[in-house]
């Protein structure tokens, strides 16, 4: 079973717009040369080529041998046996991961590992995982009220 990945248009678009201000920067002087347009678009186009393709291409595949398979753009791989999640909560953590949306579940796996995810369908990517691991422990959002 394969869940896309929510897209967090709260980081893509001023991660997007920073990378045109500063690429173009050099084109707003005075004595602008071709050369110079041509270099800060070629430095857009870079920054957009390894920018973009996480948060269009990020999966998370449950497979039937219960191994969770994240991948993200052509350079992330990670395999985490499903066996081996004990417990997902609700995360809003800027740490780099996998997971193009501060939207995200942290799933604690392993003896001390955290990984981060940002399913777009949270609920069916829990009940998926919890089909081959009924054990795993999902914490929900609401935060207690101090009395």
């Amino acid at each position: 079973m394969v869940f896309k990945s929510k897209i967090g248009w709260n980081i893509l678009i001023p991660t997007l717009a920073l990378v045109m201000v500063v690429g173009f920067l050099p084109v707003f002087q005075n004595d602008v040369s071709t050369a110079s347009v041509l270099v800060a678009f070629a430095m857009v186009l870079m920054a957009g080529i390894i920018i973009l393709p996480p948060f269009i291409n990020t999966t998370y595949t449950i497979t039937t041998h219960g191994v969770l398979e994240i991948r993200s753009s052509f350079w992330y791989r990670q395999s985490i046996p499903i066996e081996e999640i004990k417990k997902i909560k609700p995360s809003s953590s800027w740490l780099a991961s996998p997971a193009p949306s501060l939207d995200r579940l942290a799933i604690h796996h392993g003896k001390l590992s955290t990984t981060l995810v940002s399913p777009a369908d949270k609920m069916g990517f829990v009940e998926a995982l919890k089909t081959h691991n009924s054990s795993i422990v999902v914490e929900s959002s609401k935060k207690k009220k101090a009395t």
